[in-house]
């Protein structure tokens, strides 16, 4: 066999052998992102953790248009998540997650990925559907590959669609909930209820805050609505099920 036609042979098997292994890599961190995003949403916190890297020099940020979030450093941002997600591992999202339109730059013990995401959860709100467009940056630890950074990007919230309008508030509302400013949640949420009567999210965040604040009774009320204009909220009839316990 001439030796030209040798080398070009040995060149094919080492690049198709490259692509394959890169293939196989680029499979393996799609599986990874995937596992991390469900865990998050069914409060997996062992699972959720074990995907990212612990070391000081992590960040993860979050941009919509109404939030900016970013911090650095696995103390900062792993155990105030691992802690939430223990104390709410009664209390898991059903929702469906897709992630797709990958752009990869895979190195050794590196690699930097783009994708979109499309969250949608039937159980609670058939209309319900979160698009972001989501980066990160892996690296690969004792042969395992790990989340060193995050940035998520919510695009469609930078527009004025009537959708959009109740997503923000709804996440208003949420942050009020977790700053501890209750009364004031409740009122974005009645607010929401106002603008977007037959949504059934808008009842079901409005009764969390109602149950947040001790109010027993409009809490199942506004459980109640959310369920009637969705039997599906499975997240909603757990809720009202626990609240007519008491």
């Amino acid at each position: 066999m001439p030796k030209q036609l040798v080398i070009i042979l040995v060149n094919l098997f080492l690049t198709t052998s490259l692509s394959f292994a890169q293939s196989a890599e680029e499979e393996i961190i799609k599986t990874l992102l995937k596992n991390e995003t469900d865990a998050f949403y069914q409060r997996k916190a062992d699972a959720w953790e074990s995907g990212w890297l612990h070391d000081a020099n992590i960040s993860r940020a979050v941009i919509d248009n109404t939030n900016y979030s970013f911090a650095t450093g696995w103390e900062k941002n792993g155990p105030p998540v691992v802690d939430m997600l223990k104390k709410n591992a009664d209390k898991p999202l059903v929702v469906n997650v897709v992630n797709n339109n990958f752009l990869f730059r895979l190195g050794t013990d590196m690699a930097w990925v783009e994708y979109d995401q499309t969250i949608t959860a039937p159980a609670i709100d058939p209309n319900i559907k979160r698009l972001s467009h989501e980066q990160r940056l892996l690296v690969k630890q004792d042969g395992q590959w790990k989340i060193a950074h995050q940035i998520t990007v919510d695009p469609e919230t930078f527009s004025a669609d009537p959708k959009n309008v109740e997503n923000n508030l709804n996440n208003t509302g949420y942050t009020l909930l977790k700053d501890k400013k209750v009364n004031e949640a409740i009122e974005v949420f009645k607010t929401n209820v106002k603008l977007f009567p037959e949504s059934p999210n808008v009842y079901d965040s409005l009764g969390e805050a109602y149950a947040e604040a001790g109010n027993k009774a409009l809490s199942i009320q506004n459980y109640e609505q959310s369920i009637k204009l969705n039997p599906k909220n499975e997240g909603g009839k757990a809720a009202l099920a626990k609240l007519k316990q008491k």
